[in-house]
């Protein structure tokens, strides 16, 4: 083997060893996913995302103290702490003293199967709460002296797709719930 492949060699497999993960690497990766996709959901439910971050960190690790959620966020320690209880307040995390340190633990209250099926009712609540919104628009809509203005077909094209969109995103939630579908009618534009 010349030097010059020998090198390049060398070279390629340092760079390859540089970018190869260790397994606690590749299960840190796979939490922060998991913390993306709870963070979101949890903004979705109004939840600011510091506090839905900390939820989630606290859902997928079982329990952890002001510190580990210090380390792994990078949040401040005033930050986690108020938070915190705000979480408390809500029933959502408990609080409770750790008998081999001086520090507090934190829990989630609820299983995550709990939490994801009062996530859904709240979801499906507002969608029912919104396509009675869009119902409301739509009969404004449907006044003649609106029709041929600017925006109007656009206005009108968009209530008609979320309508149609409703009723799936509604039947789904439904069935991960395990709560009833409510029956929304829509308008068949096709039989005018």
């Amino acid at each position: 083997m010349k030097i010059e492949n020998f090198i390049l060699y060398a070279i390629n497999r340092i760079d390859q060893m540089a970018h190869q993960k260790t397994p606690a690497q590749k299960l840190r990766d796979i939490e922060n996913h998991l913390v993306e996709i709870i963070t979101s959901m949890g903004q979705l439910k109004g939840r600011s995302e510091k506090i839905a971050k900390l939820a989630a960190y606290i859902t997928i690790r079982g329990e952890v103290t002001q510190k580990l959620l210090r380390e792994i966020t990078g949040y401040s320690l005033g930050t986690i702490s108020s938070s915190l209880q705000i979480l408390e307040k809500m029933g959502f995390v408990s609080k409770y003293k750790d008998s081999n340190s001086r520090e507090y633990l934190y829990r989630y209250e609820e299983s995550y199967t709990q939490s994801q099926s009062k996530s859904m009712m709240t979801v499906l609540e507002y969608l029912r709460e919104l396509d009675e919104f869009l119902s409301q628009m739509e009969g404004k809509l449907n006044k003649p002296r609106l029709k041929g203005k600017e925006g109007y077909e656009n206005v009108k094209e968009f209530i008609e797709n979320m309508r149609h969109l409703f009723p799936v995103v509604e039947d789904a939630l439904s069935k991960l719930s395990g709560q009833p579908k409510r029956e929304v009618k829509i308008k068949d534009e096709t039989k005018q």
